[in-house]
């Protein structure tokens, strides 16, 4: 089936599977961080501001912030410019790393508001 489609209905599948599996582990991850299993999500090693965790950032975000910057990607290749759950959850990686913020929120705090903004986000959609 696949390869009858052109260059850009692959992209636009590709993309389509991509987003579901990101979602799905950023939905693992948020919901492990809301429940303090979690402790150092959003700390990514393209956001990190402290020298002094300099290698210490977390692993899974590291590899959602990858996921994510691919799904962007892609998505402005198939002309896709409006946010998506990727955008949102590099925003949330961004101001969790903000040094210059003293009041932002803690891990969980900050997970808890991610998690209802992307549930926020469905809903919208599927109405």
């Amino acid at each position: 089936m696949l390869s009858s489609m052109s260059r850009h209905d692959k992209q636009r599948e590709l993309l389509r599977l991509l987003e579901l599996e990101f979602s799905s582990s950023l939905n693992a991850a948020t919901v492990a961080a809301i429940g303090n299993k979690h402790s150092q999500f959003f700390l990514a090693e393209e956001y990190n501001p402290w020298r002094e965790l300099e290698g210490r950032t977390d692993e899974t975000t590291n590899r959602l912030v990858a996921q994510a910057n691919q799904i962007i990607k892609i998505r402005h290749e198939v002309g896709e410019t409006r946010d998506c759950v990727a955008s949102i959850f590099l925003s949330y990686c961004e101001m969790f790393c903000d040094a210059s913020n003293a009041n932002r929120a803690g891990v969980q705090k900050h997970a808890m508001s991610l998690h209802e903004e992307l549930y926020a986000n469905m809903r919208a959609r599927n109405e």
